[in-house]
């Protein structure tokens, strides 16, 4: 039987709960499954500070899901972007997160726009441009892929993946012209 939250429950009880839920499943498994990770995001009614919590178990997990599973780990990943408000908490870059689960799940398209809604409310960082330019890539916009590792490492100049992924893109797009 599933659990029903009775109609006089107020947004601070509703908030206690969760507080309560959250703290036991963590300090009985700093990583939670990735199925109990989604429960209670659900179960939160895809509340992007529960998701935040675990977001670890999410994002690490993901890529080894089911079919089936990555399916619903879209769903319930747009359902988290809905409810996404950034102001709510400045250090939690949900966004970003989001971006990482749809890389995991191998949605590049949906990837990049969450990266892209991280950088508009949490500001240029090199890692979501690195990010961007592997989703651009494997959406086959190589000079898009080219322009977020350029970025990335004007950023950062020595990050290695950037410089890494971009030789990669170069050669792709150089094995093209030949």
């Amino acid at each position: 039987e599933s659990l029903k939250i009775p109609p006089t429950t107020t947004p601070e009880m509703a908030n206690e709960a969760d507080q309560i839920i959250s703290s036991t499943v963590i300090s009985a498994s700093p990583t939670p499954s990735l199925r109990l990770a989604l429960t209670l995001v659900r179960l939160s009614e895809y509340d992007p500070e529960v998701f935040y919590k675990f977001r670890r178990a999410v994002v690490d997990k993901c890529p080894y899901a089911s079919n089936r599973m990555q399916h619903d780990i879209r769903v319930d990943a747009q359902r988290i972007g809905e409810n996404y408000y950034p102001l709510a908490n400045k250090k939690a870059d949900v966004a970003f997160e989001l971006g990482r689960v749809m890389m995991g799940i191998k949605e590049f398209a949906l990837a990049i726009n969450f990266f892209q809604d991280s950088q508009k409310n949490f500001g240029e960082h090199h890692i979501n441009w690195y990010n961007m330019g592997i989703c651009y890539r494997y959406v086959d916009k190589m000079e898009k892929a080219l322009n977020c590792f350029d970025r990335s490492l004007e950023l950062q100049p020595q990050y290695l993946e950037a410089i890494r992924w971009k030789t990669m893109v170069e050669n792709e797009l150089n094995v093209n012209d030949m």
